[in-house]
């Protein structure tokens, strides 16, 4: 979703960076359209990659900005959530193993699997590690 956001342009990306006091009714002036513009182009393409079930917890925000941090701390969790997590990963990467039965491709798919996930939750998983795992 953020290169989506970035690839629609730096003042679209900059409205979900940046707290923004959406008015009550939109703005007159050029450089204030502009920017409510933004705010608003950011917020719709947010929704719209969402699922109904979550459209509808996220759809009461006003800006751009406030639906990404909604949306990432529903997702993420605070931090003992997303230590417990990291932790299971971890785990779960450590703990993996191909069986007799299971093709070299599909095993691969399952480690690279959980190490996205690791790197998801913001932490480094070198590629040495994966190699050595498979």
């Amino acid at each position: 979703m953020e290169a989506y956001l970035m690839s629609l342009g730096v003042d679209v990306w900059t409205s979900v960076l940046v707290d923004y006091n959406v008015p009550d009714i939109p703005p007159t002036d050029a450089d204030d359209k502009k920017i409510y513009g933004n705010n608003a182009n950011a917020k719709n393409s947010i929704l719209f990659g969402l699922s109904q079930s979550q459209l509808i917890k996220f759809m009461h925000c006003k800006s751009a900005k406030e639906v990404w941090v909604n949306l990432n701390q529903g997702h993420e969790g605070d931090d003992k959530v997303k230590w417990s997590k990291l932790q299971t990963f971890k785990m779960r990467f450590e703990s993996l193993r191909m069986s007799e039965d299971e093709s070299i491709a599909k095993y691969f798919l399952k480690v690279d699997e959980v190490a996205n996930m690791i790197r998801g939750l913001g932490e480094e998983v070198k590629e040495e590690m994966i190699v050595q795992k498979i």
